[in-house]
């Protein structure tokens, strides 16, 4: 990456995982290059790993930089740049696993939303994409989710995944807006196909009973983004349940259904 030096600058760059090797300095400097690679008011985007190992023996030797919330903030702060948007999914809500102590399961997610709030004060907008939860809740469960959900400060929009369905075309998660359950006027649960732009932003999003629907929305910019859940092809057990191909118009997807560091 140090050395890539295109003639011309870019508008986007998605980094899916190239910048998670090795030591501070390394990952800071290659920030830094990929900062200079962008024209004025261009946008990144990432996917970090917290310094979790993959599971694969193949894999156990390489090393992995922690990213954390704090040094995601001080290097947009060194390098001059804003957090604009996090993208999450599959949280999996779920606090009654058997052999698992109680409390350590609640605390657990109560730390990650702690670290969501933090990132968000740096953050325009926070899009979850599916799988809150893990089954239908139970009703500790459910105050766990409002527990955050009513506390945040940034527009936050969360499509249903296929953890939330209840039938084809159809989702439990409608019940929190019908019965006004959120009381947070930043937060938006999505269940239907709907296009909603926030600043220079531009989301399609494509929830999963849509999806199980066909009916798939029409680009209409080319800066659109795609938000959707969908399973894809997980070899040799797991097949894809929609055609990809179909979603090849939007230069950027953000996705749920697979859980990938």
């Amino acid at each position: 990456l140090l050395d890539y030096h295109p003639e011309e600058k870019y508008n986007a760059i998605i980094i899916i995982g190239s910048i998670n090797f090795g030591s501070i300095d390394k990952i800071f400097a290659e920030l830094s290059h990929t900062v200079d690679l962008c024209n004025p008011g261009a946008v990144m985007f990432f996917r970090v790993n917290p310094g979790n190992p993959h599971d694969i023996d193949r894999a156990h030797w390489i090393n992995f930089y922690p990213w954390d919330t704090n040094f995601i903030i001080n290097c947009a702060d060194q390098l001059d740049v804003d957090l604009l948007d996090i993208h999450s999914a599959d949280w999996h809500i779920l606090l009654h696993k058997k052999k698992v102590p109680y409390e350590w399961q609640i605390n657990r997610f109560k730390a990650f939303f702690r670290k969501l709030i933090a990132i968000e004060q740096n953050c325009e907008v926070h899009i979850i994409s599916g799988d809150i939860f893990d089954k239908k809740p139970e009703a500790d469960e459910v105050c766990l989710f409002l527990s955050y959900i009513n506390s945040v400060k940034i527009p936050t929009y969360i499509i249903p995944g296929n953890h939330e369905a209840t039938k084809k075309g159809e989702s439990f998660l409608e019940h929190f807006a019908q019965e006004n359950a959120i009381k947070n006027e930043n937060v938006h649960i999505i269940t239907k196909n709907k296009y909603v732009q926030e600043g220079s932003a531009r989301f399609q999003f494509f929830p999963y009973g849509e999806m199980q629907l066909d009916n798939l929305p029409t680009k209409k910019h080319e800066k659109d983004i795609l938000v959707t859940h969908i399973r894809g092809e997980v070899p040799p057990h797991i097949t894809p349940e929609y055609n990809f191909e179909k979603l090849r118009p939007w230069k950027l997807i953000l996705l749920g259904d697979l859980h990938f560091p």
